[in-house]
This record gives C-alpha cells, structure tokens and sequence, in this order.
C-alpha cells in the first residue's frame, strides 16, 4: 500500500483531549491499493484522537458503500457497510504482540489512519457478497452450470448431496469393521 499525506495526523502540535478528524472516502483510495477485492466505494470515516502523555486512543466510526464482486455471478454489487473500532497508540520502544496496539517509536511525530481505515473497511465486508436470490447475471450461472456436476439453483444456500442415497463406497469400509 502506497501510504498517502492525506490520512496523516501530526499528534505532536495536539494538546491532550479528544480532537476529531474526518474523512470522505471515495475510488481513489481504493485505486491507490495495491491489490484489494473492493473495487470502488463511498465512505464516511469519523476519528475521534484521544490524546494523553503515554497514548493515543483512536476511535473509527465508518458508514457507506462498497462495490464489490458478487461471489456468485462475477457482476458489480454494492454492499452497505457500517462499524465502529479502536486503535490504541502507544509511546514505546518495546514490540507489541496486540494488533489493537501499535507503537509509537521515539522521534516520530506523526500516525498514519490509511492502513487502519483499510483493515476496517475489509473486516466489515460480508464473508460471501452475494446478490439477492433471482437478481445475479442468468448467462453466466447458465454458463456455470455447463460444467458444474449439478445445476445450481438461484437461491443462496449450498447444494448437498440427497441424503436418502448411501454412498457405496462406504459399504467396503464398513465391510472392514465387520472383519475385526
């Protein structure tokens, strides 16, 4: 990810308390990622900093949408997401092992919010994107079906075997449990 000036905030020049920054999201910073399955989108980003002596605590308030390929058919979707998340910064040499800890080595002056505004993004994506039932592309699940060994169906439930048919090639093993 090529890191960009414009999600960066000088903590440095901050009095302690909360200062707020916001952020419209849009095609460009999806662009600017090397590789992500979010192909465009509009977002919202409210960043609450609470700054002290020893941390930084960032609270991410995120809404908007995301286009995506629906895992089915392969055409444009538009999903609807919204979150909320934290980030604490902490003035430390030491290595953290918490991932919602990130330190603050001495000398710098500045956070970066591109790449947690990313892992957020990608955390609040549905696990499959799917189109609702009758609305993906007829042409290419048609298409699909010619070399699926079962035509799908367009609802969005796994297909499983007809559970009224035993498996013969059980019937060999259970041949072997007889056997002892």
């Amino acid at each position: 990810m090529k890191s960009t000036k414009k999600y960066e905030v000088n903590f440095v020049g901050l009095a302690d308390g909360p200062h707020s920054f916001h952020y419209e999201i849009g095609d460009d910073f999806f662009q600017g990622l090397g590789y992500s399955i979010i192909e465009s989108g509009k977002l919202s980003v409210d960043i609450i900093l609470d700054k002290s002596e020893t941390i930084l605590v960032a609270n991410f308030d995120l809404t908007g949408e995301l286009n995506v390929a629906c895992d089915k058919c392969g055409d444009d979707l538009v999903v609807s997401v919204s979150g909320k998340d934290n980030l604490v910064y902490k003035f430390t040499e030491e290595q953290l092992d918490d991932e919602k800890i990130r330190p603050i080595r001495e000398g710098e002056f500045k956070i970066d919010f591109e790449q947690p505004i990313y892992e957020l993004v990608a955390l609040l994506l549905p696990a499959r994107s799917v189109h609702p039932k009758g609305k993906c592309n007829k042409k290419v699940l048609s298409a699909l079906d010619e070399y699926l060994l079962k035509p799908s169906t367009n609802d969005d439930k796994p297909q499983d075997d007809d559970a009224s048919e035993p498996d013969p090639r059980w019937d060999k093993l259970k041949g072997l449990k007889d056997a002892e």
